[in-house]
């Protein structure tokens, strides 16, 4: 039924690619198991997509953090050059400074976000490996 009816002496690969590295990460099965050095892989891989994650992710928050800092920064300067609070605020709002902020805000939560997206396809993927092995076994168990 399935595209992996392969005896028990033969190895089948497969791979996760690795956007960023440009690497696959073997799957390699040895009679139904997966090889120790596979698994120390993909557990090398899942800590630098974590990694990456982590570092993207704390990224965004700076710049989610530091968007009220900005507004009240460039609405002061206004004030203070004689504008009313509310025409400072809009003034801020519309100012180039803030606008390229807010762009390089989503963008870094974008990038964030597909780090995750990554970091989870990975983890799906090496669940569904263990699911088809565990599967497997209790299929040769039958026979």
């Amino acid at each position: 039924n399935n595209n992996n009816n392969n005896n028990s002496n033969t190895i089948s690969s497969t791979s996760v690619s690795s956007s960023e590295t440009g690497s696959a990460l073997p799957q390699s099965r040895l009679e139904g198991k997966l090889v120790p050095d596979d698994v120390d892989a993909a557990y090398h891989q899942l800590q630098h997509l974590g990694q990456k994650w982590a570092d993207l992710h704390a990224e965004a928050e700076i710049l989610e953090e530091a968007k009220k800092c900005i507004l009240a920064t460039i609405t002061l300067f206004h004030v203070e050059n004689g504008d009313a609070k509310s025409t400072a605020e809009v003034r801020a709002h519309a100012s180039k400074e803030y606008q390229d902020h807010i762009k390089k805000m989503v963008e870094a939560r974008r990038l964030a976000n597909q780090a995750k997206i990554e970091l989870e396809s990975v983890k799906t993927h090496l669940n569904l490996v263990r699911t088809f092995e565990s599967s497997r076994r209790e299929e040769l168990k039958m026979l």
